[in-house]
């Protein structure tokens, strides 16, 4: 897992990856240099055979300067390169899964939580960052320097570095099952921050819902278990990287003091088999050792929790999603057919939602569907649309089945007005220009005077700029319906879908923009979803559903003749 991100996201990135590695390996040279320099200094200080204090050499002082200037400038190089490198890593990670999240096909929503999908987003490549731009880098300088230290501690006495081979099992024994169980409990941890945030999303986007019902008291309790439950994961967490850092700051400090025993019983030997300045050179570079086996120890956590990290969003970039494509464009038209199709949700897999449906819609056509709430209605449009794909039975458009279309070509010949109107935070301007990003001014404009946008516009303190909150709380329902409408009308695709396109408007600005819907039709394919009888009754044809299948079609006049059912359906449920 942690490879691929190493591949696909630092590959373009190979020369600065270089610059940085270089600096590193620079400053790390700098850094097992300064005992030498240390060694110099003692050493042309004291006498060798006396050990008594003589005059200091300027020369071993300016040396030993230099060395610490190269050592801070390099550790600053190495610092900046890798810091851009962690922050350019995690923006093109958090582009690839957003483009990635937004390519998948309804039903793998039904398994995703939204929540969980931006606690990803967030929390984990917050990590990934600490990771590639910190704790990696930490490891990289930290390993040089103990690789190093262990060569020039061997080069600088053989006898105490026998002492510290003897010593070093028993740290590395315990560090790896510790390291092992930190991991583990780093991955429960971020799946329980995930659900954690998953939960909130869900209570927060429905917000009105949980005051209405007075649900405020059980949301906050569950909301409050979750957030518990989270935080037990992260103590189990915390408390094993204490574990940690007792094993290891004990074992290193007491290894430290165990061999500057034996080095002081060196230096008093006759004749010294060791002088004050091999001495002190030893020490730095066991201290270097020990520092840095602390360091990587340490971060070795945060590496183990990026890892998790990782791994969670490399799944979202594995999952399969829908194949677009914005360069080639291929004109959709003609007749649709459905031809014994049969589709079951991923959630309800023993419900068919349609079933041996077939039905033909000339081009030009205007066809609306009635029926009871779960007849099937919405299904059809999102089968057409390929936002579900059809398990049995095929779909043509002209004489080309759809799943044999290019996807963006098939969508761009659709506009929509969903009954559930989604708005974005921002100008209502920008909100209508969603249906076709490219348009003109005047085209938006337009379009908004047609969908009567215009006449609420108007009454706004800074008109089209004026901001309408997330997800458009600052506007009534019917404000946001027709907004909507004004982007299917923005959009002009041969192709029209109305599902319950006018179900938020009053009587007055629905039969306002009845005409209007008609003069949107003609000349267009549209499948009309709704309600209300002044808008399915001048439609060419009236499927009724029920139970996913065709009960009865035809014109209104026709059904009201020969169909008991849709007689009775329109006289209780369709508003007149």
């Amino acid at each position: 897992m942690l490879l691929n991100i190493f591949k696909n996201f630092l590959r373009p990135y190979v020369f600065t990856l270089f610059l940085a590695f270089f600096a590193l390996v620079l400053s790390s040279f700098f850094y097992l240099v300064l005992p030498i320099s240390i060694r110099y200094v003692f050493d042309t200080a004291f006498d060798s055979v006396s050990s008594s204090l003589v005059q200091p050499s300027p020369r071993a002082f300016y040396g030993s300067v230099l060395v610490c200037l190269g050592f801070a400038l390099t550790s600053a190089w190495r610092f900046y390169l890798v810091s851009w490198l962690g922050e350019r890593v995690v923006a093109d990670l958090r582009s690839a899964v957003f483009s990635k999240v937004l390519t998948y096909e309804m039903q793998q929503f039904e398994s995703l939580k939204l929540g969980e999908i931006l606690s990803r987003l967030t929390a984990d490549t917050v990590l990934i960052e600490q990771m590639v731009g910190t704790s990696m880098s930490m490891v990289l300088r930290n390993s040089i320097s103990l690789l190093g230290g262990l060569v020039m501690i061997f080069y600088t006495s053989w006898r105490l570095s026998f002492l510290v081979l003897i010593l070093l099992p028993a740290v590395l024994l315990p560090l790896i099952g510790v390291l092992r169980w930190t991991r583990r409990l780093s991955r429960q941890s971020q799946d329980a921050i995930a659900t954690t945030n998953a939960y909130a999303g869900e209570v927060l986007q429905g917000l009105i819902t949980l005051k209405v019902f007075g649900h405020h008291v059980s949301d906050s309790k569950h909301y409050n278990a979750s957030v518990e439950d989270a935080f037990i994961k992260a103590k189990e967490r915390i408390f094993v990287r204490s574990l940690l850092t007792v094993i290891v700051v004990f074992v290193i400090s007491a290894s430290l003091l165990t061999v500057l025993w034996f080095g002081l019983l060196l230096l008093h030997t006759t004749p010294p088999l060791l002088t004050s300045g091999a001495l002190a050179q030893f020490l730095a570079y066991a201290v270097i050792v020990a520092v840095s086996f602390a360091a990587i120890s340490e971060v070795w956590g945060d590496i183990e929790r990026g890892v998790g990290a990782s791994e969670r969003l490399l799944e979202l970039l594995e999952q399969p999603g829908e194949k677009l494509s914005v360069d080639t464009y291929e004109k959709v038209a003609g007749d649709i057919h459905f031809k014994d199709c049969s589709f079951y949700y991923p959630s309800r897999p023993s419900i068919a939602a349609i079933e041996d449906f077939s039905l033909t819609i000339k081009q030009g056509q205007t066809v609306a569907f009635v029926g009871q709430s779960g007849s099937g209605k919405s299904t059809l449009l999102q089968l057409l649309l390929r936002l579900y794909p059809v398990e049995n039975g095929t779909i043509f458009m002209g004489a080309k089945d759809i799943n044999d279309m290019e996807i963006s070509n098939l969508r761009a010949a659709f506009s929509m007005v969903p009954q559930d109107v989604q708005l974005f935070s921002g100008s209502v301007f920008n909100n209508i220009a969603y249906g076709s990003p490219d348009a003109t001014k005047d085209a938006i404009y337009n379009a908004s005077k047609m969908a009567l946008v215009d006449d609420f516009v108007k009454k706004m303190p800074y008109r089209y700029d004026t901001l309408i909150g997330e997800r458009g709380m600052k506007l009534s329902g019917g404000q946001k319906q027709r907004i909507s409408i004004a982007r299917a009308f923005l959009r002009d695709a041969p192709f029209l879908l109305l599902d319950e396109a006018t179900s938020s408007l009053d009587a007055k600005n629905e039969s306002q923009l009845h005409n209007i819907l008609q003069d949107l039709t003609k000349d267009r394919t549209t499948l009309i979803i709704a309600h209300r009888l002044s808008t399915v009754k001048n439609a060419d044809k009236i499927v009724f559903m029920e139970k996913g299948r065709i009960i009865d079609e035809g014109s209104h006049a026709d059904l009201m003749k020969k169909s008991y059912d849709y007689a009775q359906f329109v006289k209780y449920q369709l508003i007149s």
